[in-house]
């Protein structure tokens, strides 16, 4: 998996419209700082993974839906990944190593 690192506001409020090709590779937006996340805009549900300041997952939203809320008061950082990716057997390891090689959650 490969995350992109949303740091700047036209990178937050564009979110995964930025790579609507996913390809082969999975990938998400990491959203550092962060532990809340609105959906007002979106086209299509997306899941949410909620790490914490390690990079472990404490929360999990799937399917998030347009025009919504989700908040996490325990997480550090977002992963906003495409709806259906934490259906995956695997996505639990792939997010967590993932946030971990980016070193950027606080």
């Amino acid at each position: 998996m490969r995350l992109y690192c949303a740091r700047s506001f036209a990178a937050r409020l564009l979110g995964l419209r930025l790579w609507p090709d996913w390809g082969g590779r999975p990938r998400g937006l990491l959203l550092p700082e962060c532990r809340a996340v609105h959906t007002l805009g979106l086209a299509q549900s997306v899941d949410l993974v909620f790490l914490d300041a390690a990079g472990r997952i404490v929360a999990a939203r799937r399917q998030a839906g347009p025009g919504g809320y989700v908040f996490c008061r325990r997480a550090r950082a977002v992963v906003e990944l495409p709806a259906g990716y934490c259906a995956r057997p695997d996505w639990r390891a792939q997010v967590e190593a993932a946030g971990r090689a980016r070193k950027i959650v606080v």
